[in-house]
């Protein structure tokens, strides 16, 4: 009974036709990737906490009211990335390696080759995983896994354009800027630029010195001769700052490189159907000793995941069909 002396579990049955009623149809269509709707699912543990807690009625309402705001930034969060999936009701997959390692722009789902146009907001997305995390009574052991393993790939895939933007090396690499992300198109626009400057740099000033030689342009010749030969000497001169620059800028990209395999590995353990919570954490340890950048996000999800059970966890139960 509640302090107006109402039964709870009737008056908790009412609030939730009350929260399914005004609840829109998208959110209803978010699913787990085991089938089942998402909102069911989490509407089921929050009232049978709330029962547990004797909660009031209003109070219960309100997490209601929070439940329905999560739905609603997941839909937002997740719209994007759902639309790489055939089953968009399915509100997250862990992705194919291979959209980390090589996306492609000439896949039908493009919008993941480029740095300018990112799967997720990132900010969004943390502050929805936050919204959750500060509600320990929402917590849903599916939940948990959507959020670990979307913020993984989030990080992993942010941290791979920076190293193809340059960066995460401190410099701007403006072909990949002109190419919009795409991997092949920077490629041979690379090594197109590449040849131009080689060209430009060394056969076409000898050309052009050559053909005023031959022509009897004399003053010509000696003049633009002397201009490339205060070039060359400029470069020489600049060749070990450059030297220096490069080769910080090489330390920078195999550090970076480094860190995108532990974030790959880690994100390879978060494959299901099974997770080790043990291997998980220890794999996180061992990679914060080597100061690898993970979010405070991910540390928290991994702990409530080790919390449950630190050998086991499975977040779904697949049904056979």
């Amino acid at each position: 009974m509640d302090s107006e002396g109402h039964n709870t579990e009737l008056t908790y049955k009412e609030a939730d036709q009350e929260f399914a009623e005004v609840l829109g149809k998208v959110e209803k269509e978010l699913c787990f990737p085991w089938g089942r709707p998402i909102w069911e699912e989490i509407l089921g543990i929050v009232h049978e906490r709330s029962l547990n807690e004797s909660l009031p009625l209003s109070s219960y309402k309100k997490r209601l009211a929070d439940v329905e705001s999560l739905l609603s930034d997941l839909t937002s969060v997740f719209s994007r990335a759902r639309d790489i999936e055939k089953n968009a009701r399915i509100i997250w997959i862990h992705q194919p390696e291979h959209r980390l390692i090589f996306p492609s722009k000439t896949s039908k789902h493009s919008e993941d080759a480029s740095y300018f146009n990112q799967t997720f907001a990132r900010g969004e997305l943390f502050d929805c995983v936050g919204f959750y995390l500060a509600r320990p009574w929402m917590r849903h052991k599916g939940m948990d896994w959507v959020f670990l393993d979307a913020v993984l790939f989030s990080e992993t895939e942010y941290l791979r354009e920076n190293v193809r933007s340059g960066l995460a090396m401190g410099t701007i690499n403006w072909l990949y800027a002109f190419s919009g992300g795409n991997v092949l198109k920077m490629a041979w626009q690379t090594l197109l630029f590449k040849s131009a400057v080689w060209v430009i740099r060394y056969p076409v000033p000898i050309g052009v010195i050559s053909t005023l030689a031959y022509f009897k342009y004399e003053t010509a010749a000696i003049i633009f001769s002397g201009l490339y030969g205060v070039y060359l000497c400029v470069r020489l001169a600049l060749f070990p700052s450059r030297f220096i620059q490069r080769r910080n800028e090489a330390k920078a990209q195999k550090k970076a490189e480094e860190i995108f395999k532990d974030l790959l590995t880690a994100y390879d353990l978060c494959q299901l159907p099974v997770i080790s919570p043990r291997a998980l954490k220890a794999y996180l340890d061992l990679s914060l000793e080597k100061e690898v950048p993970f979010p405070g996000i991910v540390i928290a999800l991994v702990d409530q995941i080790v919390s449950y059970d630190p050998t086991l966890f499975v977040p779904f139960h697949f049904e056979r069909n």
